[in-house]
């Protein structure tokens, strides 16, 4: 993805199903799950209860839930484009907002985000993908698009294993999270977003053409539905 060449160069399906994998990754991987690998840090360190840690993990379900309430409204091709291409950014920004601080009202509206950045990369990364991959005749390759899904709790749960050994500190592990998150993006997102912009929109259901009328033209048909009027 990061060796695309210049805008005229034809896609290949690889780089296509590789950004969807690396976005899957970010928005799944770290912005959903990685807060299940750091929650024993988190509550050994801040006190956090258990109650007040499954409250945190309802938000952001109720996060993903609403973004894919709100993505079903979304039929727009170029609006799919902008909100996931801002859901990469807001999943690598909730991640680092962690770390700022240990205020749980801020913890919530950065978990309910990290919900809807789920969303984004679930169901509107994966509608791009599967829509290119359709105009190309490359539909059953789909299934390698959601090889981000096991590859982004993987990358989270080992990421927090090898961090909590190194930055015992719980901020601490979690910007290490958003760094790794900002080399996926940097390594690929660019080639992702260029993907995107070429990527051409759905297109357009043809319009029937206008059922002939009874009879020769339209003199026939007017003068059947007077005659029936009488």
């Amino acid at each position: 993805m990061g060796s695309l060449s210049t805008s005229s160069s034809a896609l290949k399906p690889w780089q296509v199903i590789t950004g969807g994998i690396c976005g899957l990754v970010l928005t799944i991987g770290l912005a959903r799950f990685a807060y299940t690998p750091l929650l024993p840090a988190l509550q050994a360190q801040t006190g956090l209860s258990d109650a007040a840690a499954g409250g945190l993990a309802a938000v952001n379900y109720a996060g993903y839930m609403s973004g894919a309430l709100a993505a079903a409204w979304i039929d727009d091709a170029r609006w799919r484009h902008r909100l996931y291409s801002a859901g990469l950014w807001m999943a690598l920004l909730c991640t680092a907002l962690m770390a700022v601080s240990a205020w749980w009202p801020a913890w919530a509206l950065w978990r309910y985000l990290g919900g809807l950045c789920g969303a984004t990369g679930m169901l509107l990364g994966s509608g791009l993908v599967l829509g290119w991959l359709m105009r190309q005749g490359r539909r059953p390759e789909l299934g390698l698009h959601f090889i981000g899904l096991g590859l982004g709790i993987l990358v989270s749960a080992v990421g927090a294993w090898v961090l909590q050994r190194v930055w015992p500190l719980w901020s601490s592990q979690w910007l290490a999270l958003a760094v790794l998150g900002l080399v996926f993006l940097c390594r690929l997102g660019p080639g992702a977003r260029r993907c995107r912009r070429r990527w051409p929109p759905p297109p357009r259901k043809p319009q029937r053409p206008p059922r002939p009328s009874a009879g020769c033209g339209p003199w026939p048909a007017a003068t059947l539905r007077r005659a029936g009027a009488l």
